[in-house]
């Protein structure tokens, strides 16, 4: 190793070899299990408010819609994970640095797009680089993580 200006210099073979991309079933897989986590709390809570009153189903449908939003946007944050993706051994890094986290605004952003999961499930099934939309303009990608 070498030592410049309190900064540890790794040699090539010190590195850690970068994370292998995750696959595309484990990326379905936690996107089926957010999926459902999601739509039970987006969609539970505006039920139990509101009930059956057919006058204020938009509200419901409005507010629902709302959560999930917001929900999708924030299912990342905590280290990169969301629940699906720690159940499948997945988390989401930049593609320049395997070993870095995204900052909470990029994955805010990146998920953001998951409402384009048509699309993106397209990209990733029958593309040859498969990087979704948001990650594509985030910088990040999902990969399967060490244990």
């Amino acid at each position: 190793m070498e030592h410049s200006n309190d900064t540890i210099m790794l040699d090539e073979e010190d590195r850690p070899e970068p994370l292998e991309k995750a696959s595309l079933g484990a990326r379905l897989g936690a996107f089926l299990v957010d999926h459902v986590i999601i739509t039970i709390l987006a969609v539970m809570p505006a039920m139990l408010v509101l009930g059956d009153n057919p006058g204020r189903i938009a509200v419901m449908v409005s507010l629902a819609l709302l959560a999930a939003f917001l929900l999708y946007g924030v299912k990342d944050m905590v280290k990169g994970r969301s629940p699906g993706k720690v159940l499948f051994g997945i988390g989401v890094r930049m593609r320049e640095d395997t070993e870095e986290v995204p900052s909470a605004g990029k994955r805010f952003v990146r998920n953001l797009f998951g409402f384009l999961w048509p699309i993106d499930f397209c990209i990733l099934a029958f593309s040859r680089n498969r990087i979704k939309i948001g990650d594509k303009i985030t910088g990040a990608d999902v990969y399967r993580l060490p244990k």
